[in-house]
């Protein structure tokens, strides 16, 4: 073990006879009269071990090691050591140097900030729809996620250009596929980018594509909320998270469904069916319908919800997530203050989700699952 204190996190002042270290949350103080305490930091350079750090100190290696420990549970150590066993390349280490600076607020001597991007590297995230998420490929692309699949049939219109940066005037008219793989590749050449230029129509034609994909990012929204079923769908088959976001006149809509042991999107559906009745006019009015023309996207909106969902894709894959539970938030348009935020539980009757030994090829209809609420709700 060779600890490094984290200087880049803390500002360090020394003031009558103490040490105040101010990281971003707190100010740690440190009665230091002797000027003991400062020099034992100065020798937690990275390059001495325990044995190298108590000399310098001129204090014992039990002494040493209890303070080591104390700065590790106040997150102001990591292990130098943890570089040499990384399997990160020299260009790994210079792409993402900013990186490791960030992962330096959770590593530790036992977790090295090195790991968090070694597991990025190693992880898959499928997009479906590269429209409006054609912004947060390139947050993924810039993050050194190994694998991502781009799933998509249209091609670049003028009209997409408000707010589908990797697409640009020269594009139009070429699938949105094609112009994404060329994109990612610019941004990071050692992406693997699997383009599926196919339109999604059901869940059955989703099953290959998720076959060894950890996370799925969904910005599909025709047919109206019958193709969210579908990914969903897909997803609770085998136990993938689903991400996804979307614009509303007013309101921006964020949802994290962990499918595996949360709540799922139909879990979301029968929820708001048994707390308001009335809903289900309105969404077999919306349902399976192709909504055209009342897409109000708007950049910067479309840039806000790339960050939530990357943010959120980044701490599902290194265990990060301050709640692992299915959850939606929604954001005022303009102010982009969040307005609500609401758990999503399980449903033990849910028909996608629950108890289910086998699954069928397809969700069930919309009208089986309001009767399904509607039961449950006299229940």
């Amino acid at each position: 073990m060779k600890p490094i204190f984290k200087n880049q996190l803390v500002s360090t002042v020394i003031r009558d006879n103490n040490v105040f270290f101010y990281t971003d949350e707190e100010c740690i103080e440190v009665e230091d009269p002797h000027g003991t305490f400062l020099n034992f930091v100065n020798s937690l350079n990275g390059e001495n071990d325990l044995g190298e750090i108590s000399k310098k100190s001129d204090m014992s290696k039990d002494e040493a090691f209890e303070l080591i420990e104390q700065l590790n549970e106040v997150g102001l150590i990591e292990n130098n050591e943890h570089l040499l066993s990384s399997s990160l390349s020299k260009e790994d280490l210079e792409r993402y140097k900013s990186h490791y600076n960030f992962f330096s607020t959770i590593s530790n001597i036992n977790q090295s900030k090195y790991s968090f991007q070694e597991k990025l590297i190693q992880s898959s995230i499928a997009v479906l729809g590269l429209g409006g998420s054609s912004v947060l490929l390139s947050c993924l692309a810039g993050m050194g996620v190994g694998t991502i699949t781009g799933v998509d049939y249209d091609k670049v219109e003028l009209g997409n250009l408000n707010r589908q940066f990797l697409f640009s005037e020269g594009d139009l008219g070429k699938p949105k596929t094609s112009i994404c793989a060329k994109s990612i590749k610019k941004i990071n050449s050692n992406v693997n980018f699997i383009s599926k230029n196919l339109k999604v129509e059901n869940s059955t034609g989703l099953n290959h594509l998720l076959a060894s994909t950890d996370i799925v990012i969904n910005t599909i929204d025709q047919p109206s909320i019958l193709s969210t079923r579908w990914v969903n769908y897909a997803c609770s088959v085998k136990g993938i998270p689903l991400i996804q976001g979307g614009t509303g006149n007013n309101k921006l809509l964020f949802q994290v469904f962990y499918t595996k042991h949360s709540g799922c999107y139909d879990c979301y559906l029968l929820e708001l069916l048994e707390e308001h009745p009335e809903y289900k006019h309105e969404l077999k009015e919306m349902y399976g319908k192709k909504l055209e023309g009342r897409n109000p996207a708007y950049a910067p909106n479309i840039a806000f919800l790339a960050g939530l969902i990357t943010n959120e894709a980044s701490n599902i894959l290194l265990n990060t997530a301050a709640n692992m539970e299915s959850y939606t938030a929604e954001y005022k348009s303009f102010t982009l203050e969040k307005s609500i935020t609401k758990n999503w539980n399980k449903k033990s009757y849910c028909p996608t989700c629950s108890n289910r030994s086998t699954f069928d090829s397809e969700p069930v209809s919309l009208d089986e699952l309001i009767e399904i609420s509607e039961a449950n709700s006299i229940l």
